[in-house]
């Protein structure tokens, strides 16, 4: 056992997250135009992609196609969800 994780045994449960690291995932444009363009093509809605591409973050599918100029399909999204 490290000393890292002595002292974090040592917090109340609810502590122990402030300490614990995230994981960041850095993903290539390459692989985010290809997720992007597949939502759009319909292949996939944006749950899952996140689900097939395991991709963790709950607004980063969202968050690429607004930065590759795709905000039709943020559109899109949010009318099925009003439809639903």
């Amino acid at each position: 056992m490290t000393r890292v994780d002595r002292f974090l045994s040592c917090l109340p449960w609810q502590e122990v997250a402030l300490y614990k690291r995230r994981t960041i995932t850095r993903y290539s444009l390459a692989f985010k135009q290809r997720v992007v363009s597949e939502v759009e093509a319909g292949r996939y809605t944006v749950s899952e992609a996140k689900r097939v591409y395991d991709i963790k973050g709950a607004q980063t599918i969202k968050v690429w196609a607004e930065k590759l100029g795709k905000e039709h399909l943020l559109a899109r999204s949010s009318e099925n969800r009003d439809e639903g």
